[in-house]
């Protein structure tokens, strides 16, 4: 017998599996990725701004060298990257971006500065101890700046016992080391951007930096006129034809950390201010009347903060510095400015014979005591050091929290650590010329290089020289 079966009931038929079929892939997908089966991509389906963290710290490849996450506080959020050598840092989510904890030290990677570190720190935890599979002692291949002893033989007098450099690892190590992507920032030169306008981050990633409100529109722009391939979920994420990936990053956002920092202690002290509505405020031998308030400094001057009096005029200038001891300082000043002093011409000179090809290599660094007490004390209080108080000749230095201690009728200003206006600091915050790797950065004619003047705790292990 033969049913005849009408055309409604074929396409009610079509319409019933087709969506049967869409259901059941819908399942299978949802069962491909489960805790149970792959933990590590498990939390990063889950979150998603974790994924693109890590392949900002460790390139998109981050899946051959992290073999676990897990999550470790709910509040905030708090993930443990396990490495596959056995070491670890943390990510700490925040509202505005990740922090990064690695061997006991945050970065704010919302700032370019210290998302660099960051990468720089993480890459020295990878080379600790020894990968699964490889051959050879379990040891320290590379040491972190700092464990790594003065002493230490330089890198490139590796002996001759180790493991033979193939091509294939010297094509990678020259990718590491590339400066930064060269061929983008000419690409986008007739587009009116400039090689300031770039941050490098490594041999294959690197940031535009344009207006917040811009750069969506200025990656639809380099993706029509350049032909580069644009990540359809992140649009401001592009690939260009060598591979190299371009992030069109917010301007405005860099630096965020520290300012941030500033605020919070200015907020403490001001919060106290409120409190007394006034008071005489002692800092050093000088007692400065009836201040009622304060602001963070604008621009890049040496002060930070300024308190103010009753008339409005600022009168306390603070430089300020996050943590309570030498080791916490970024650093006391830079010295293109004074590059004809003759010990910084002389540290710049030594610096240069000890590298290759002009180039500082990546770890370690150099550092010489410096004794001109004059330059010493510009670059700790300000380039104005000797005249009258201001934006460029601070008062003191303050590390860490703000606030007022009672002495008899006035208030002390206090921190964690206070420098006062004229010291010439000692112990671990001796002065030395420094010079350290940062990628991109070519300070008195050594490439890669960034030199200053900081506090000798900063950095115990780099070479003296």
């Amino acid at each position: 017998m033969r049913y005849k079966v009408s055309k409604k009931s074929i396409d009610e038929l079509r319409n019933f599996l087709r969506g049967e079929t869409v259901e059941y892939v819908k399942e299978q997908a949802e069962e491909v990725i489960s805790f149970e089966e792959n933990p590590l991509e498990y939390i990063i389906q889950k979150y998603p701004s974790l994924d693109d963290t890590l392949k900002d710290l460790l390139t998109d490849y981050y899946r051959d060298y992290v073999t676990g996450i897990f999550v470790v506080a709910p509040k905030p959020t708090t993930f443990k990257i396990l490495l596959h050598n056995g070491q670890m840092f943390y990510l700490i989510y925040g509202p505005k971006s990740y922090i990064a904890k690695v061997s006991g030290k945050r970065y704010f990677l919302l700032n370019l500065n210290e998302e660099e570190s960051a990468v720089l720190a993480i890459a020295d935890l990878l080379m600790l101890g020894r990968p699964p599979g490889s051959q050879g002692p379990d040891e320290e291949t590379a040491s972190s700046e700092e464990e790594t002893p003065a002493e230490e033989t330089p890198a490139e007098e590796t002996p001759a016992e180790e493991e033979p450099v193939t091509e294939s690892i010297k094509k990678k190590i020259k990718l590491i080391l590339r400066e930064t992507p060269e061929q983008i920032i000419n690409d986008l030169e007739p587009l009116g951007y400039k090689k300031k306008d770039f941050k490098p981050i490594s041999g294959k990633q690197i940031k535009l930096l344009v207006p917040g409100k811009e750069r969506k529109v200025v990656a639809d722009k380099i993706a029509k006129n350049l032909n580069y391939k644009q990540d359809k979920e992140i649009a401001t994420k592009l690939t260009a034809n060598d591979g190299t990936v371009l992030l069109v990053k917010p301007i405005e956002q860099q630096g965020d950390a520290s300012v941030r920092i500033e605020l919070e202690a200015l907020a403490g002290l001001l919060k106290q201010l409120k409190e007394l509505g006034s008071a005489d405020i002692k800092v050093g031998n000088k007692i400065y009347k009836d201040i009622t308030d304060g602001y963070k400094v604008p621009g890049t001057p040496k002060a930070d903060l300024a308190l103010i009096n009753s008339k409005g005029t600022p009168v306390i200038f603070i430089s300020h510095k996050d943590g309570d001891s030498a080791k916490d300082f970024q650093q006391y000043g830079g010295v293109a400015a004074y590059a004809d002093n003759p010990e910084v011409k002389a540290f710049a000179k030594s610096v240069l014979k000890r590298t290759k090809d002009g180039v500082m290599r990546q770890g370690g660094g150099f550092k010489r005591q410096l004794n001109d007490e004059e330059l010493i004390r510009k670059s700790i209080y300000g380039s104005g050091y000797g005249g009258a108080f201001g934006e460029n000749n601070v008062q003191v230095v303050c590390q860490g929290s703000l606030f007022l201690e009672p002495s008899g009728k006035n208030y002390e200003l206090k921190s964690n650590h206070n420098i006062y206006n004229g010291t010439v600091p000692g112990e671990g915050y001796t002065a030395y010329l420094m010079a350290t790797f940062r990628r991109g950065r070519n300070d008195l004619g050594v490439k890669s290089c960034r030199m200053g003047i900081y506090p000798e705790a900063t950095r115990k292990s780099a070479q003296n020289i």
